[in-house]
């Protein structure tokens, strides 16, 4: 805060000329040293106040929201709307200070919010996606990969094993969000196929797995890999034996 004869201005870049400028650490100080504003600008937005901090404090009050539950029920645009913005800018401004979109930073802290639930609770995996935000519990069962020329097998191809490692945990996965905290499964047999071939210009893959039958000991599912573009790649089915930890 820079302080001129009776005056006091918050323009910190540069200080005024005369003899006896001097520096308060807030408006609240300058005041009370009896300064009163020059008007040339806003005490109102002196350091550590919010609108100091400009468009970083639009971005906390979203990050606030957003713990809160406000992609539970609604969007990006939801969201701008109790921000008065528009979903745009309110993009941009997450890409500018967060690097990452509002609805990648929501899926990232319903990741952290069900990994406490899962480590803190008893509770079974659908009740823990349902708390967590997730609108179904098999949110809990994709598993994604970008092949790169590390998988690549002597034909220039994507090795088959990629697939079937994807395929393995999606399903096993599916199996597992029906279960009880403390019952576990493991893999008896599965079967894939390849429809399409996968290489690293395919970019992101995505695997699903969906339970088609869960008794006592033994439960079924299947999977399906598909590109960015829906495009199934790959699909399975698996078999699991389901025991107590």
């Amino acid at each position: 805060m820079t302080i001129t004869p009776s005056y006091l201005c918050n323009r910190l870049g540069r200080a005024n000329t005369q003899e006896d400028d001097r520096r308060c650490p807030s408006a609240a100080a300058a005041e009370r040293a009896g300064y009163r504003p020059c008007l040339r600008c806003r005490p109102e937005t002196a350091p550590f106040c919010p609108a100091w901090k400009g468009t970083k404090s639009t971005v906390e009050r979203a990050l606030a929201l957003i713990e809160a539950g406000a992609f539970d029920k609604g969007g990006v645009d939801a969201l701008a709307e109790r921000l008065g913005m528009g979903a745009r800018h309110l993009s941009r401004l997450f890409a500018k200070h967060l690097d990452a979109s509002p609805l990648q930073v929501a899926l990232s802290l319903r990741l952290q919010r069900a990994k406490r639930l899962l480590d803190e609770t008893d509770l079974p995996i659908s009740v823990v996606a349902e708390r967590a935000g997730f609108s179904s519990s098999r949110r809990m069962s994709v598993v994604t990969a970008e092949p790169t020329d590390s998988h690549l097998n002597p034909a220039g191809t994507v090795h088959g094993g990629l697939a079937a490692t994807l395929l393995d945990s999606c399903m096993g996965l599916a199996i597992l969000s029906t279960l009880e905290k403390g019952i576990g499964q493991t893999t008896l047999e599965f079967k894939i196929s390849l429809v399409r071939t996968i290489t690293p210009e395919t970019g992101l893959i995505k695997a699903e797995g969906v339970v088609l039958n869960r008794g006592r000991r033994i439960g079924t599912a299947e999977g399906r890999i598909t590109d960015r573009d829906g495009r199934l790649l790959a699909h399975g089915t698996t078999t699991c034996l389901i025991f107590q930890r």
